[in-house]
This record gives C-alpha cells, sequence and structure tokens, in this order.
C-alpha cells in the first residue's frame, strides 16, 4: 500500500507500554494522519499537541553533557550502573548510554568537552557498537498525569478504534450529532 502512496496506520499502545512512548515520539514529529488505538490509549492523558518532549541530538554538536542527563532524568530515564533495560541511563565519564523506549538496544553517546563526537547503537550483553548514527531523538520513558487524551489530539485525523463500544462509553459527545 505504501508504493500507492497510501498511508500506514500508526498503531498507539495503551499506556504503561514502552512502545506506546516511541510511536507518540513518531505520532508528533511526522504529524501521521491514521491511528489505530484501543480505547485505553486513546483516553490516556497525553501531552499538549506541540509540546511532546524529545531530546534531539547530533554528532559534532557541542551541548552541556549535565543538561542532557538532567533532561533525561527528568524525562524518567533510571540512572543504573550499567543499562540492561529500556528506560535506564549510565554515565561513565564523557560516555552515556541511555536504553530509550521501545528500542531492541541502546545508545552510546560519547562526548570529548561538550561535544558529541559520536553516536552508536550498541549490543548489551558484548558493549560492542552495532551502528553508527549521525543523529537521534529520545523520547521520555514516563508519561504526564495530565493532558489532552489523543482523541483531542488527533479530532482531525482518522483514528481507527478498535473497542468503539467503550470509546463511546467513555466520551459519548464525540459520538453525538
Amino acid at each position: 500500500s505504501k508504493s500507492l502512496g497510501v498511508e500506514e496506520p500508526l498503531l498507539i499502545q495503551p499506556k504503561g507500554d514502552f512502545l506506546r512512548l516511541k510511536n507518540l515520539g513518531y505520532l508528533y514529529s511526522s504529524g501521521r494522519a491514521k491511528v489505530i488505538v484501543s480505547a485505553e490509549a486513546a483516553s490516556s492523558p497525553i501531552w499538549d499537541k506541540d509540546k511532546f518532549p524529545l531530546l534531539k541530538l547530533a554528532t559534532g554538536t557541542v551541548t552541556d553533557r549535565d543538561f542532557i542527563i538532567d533532561t533525561l532524568k527528568n524525562y524518567g530515564y533510571l540512572s543504573v550502573p550499567i543499562v540492561s533495560a529500556q528506560g535506564e541511563l549510565s554515565i561513565r565519564g564523557g560516555i552515556l548510554d541511555v536504553f530509550p523506549p521501545g528500542e531492541d538496544l541502546p545508545l552510546r553517546i560519547e562526548f570529548f568537552g561538550d561535544e558529541i563526537e559520536s553516536i552508536r547503537i550498541f549490543d548489551t550483553d558484548t558493549q560492542r557498537a552495532v551502528k553508527e548514527l549521525k543523529e537521534i531523538s529520545v523520547c521520555p520513558v514516563r508519561e504526564p498525569d495530565e493532558g489532552p487524551s489523543l482523541i483531542e489530539i488527533l479530532k482531525d485525523s482518522m483514528l481507527i478504534l478498535n473497542e468503539p463500544d467503550d470509546i463511546k462509553r467513555q466520551h459519548p459527545e464525540l459520538f453525538s450529532a
């Protein structure tokens, strides 16, 4: 269907699923118009339309390393000695490892002073680099407790509800003609 120019719908998982955060990040940055969502996922609070907290980093840029670490901690990342699971970060000298939600492998960001020297995807078992990247976008691990729902954010988009009766019960105002 992509060859015909038809946009594939994006699946947004219920709150608490790390893949939800990755896909919300994609939704906010791409402006995707078709979304498949459950009643629970559609009604959970998220960020306002232009306020999704996405940390964008690129090699060769100069940035305050401590600001990046503080930002990741505010996003809900847990500081650990060695990253092994999504939502963790580790700091060792000029190396920052971060395991974003919804990803199979973590990222290693190497600094030379405050310059980002390299960004690599690495294997947690071998600690060896798998792929070098020029830039990354890191989304939060924790969702807001208050905010609009996907139903409110995507009112001008196509929402495919896989539990429409639950949505009707929770948001009857959407179905009044």
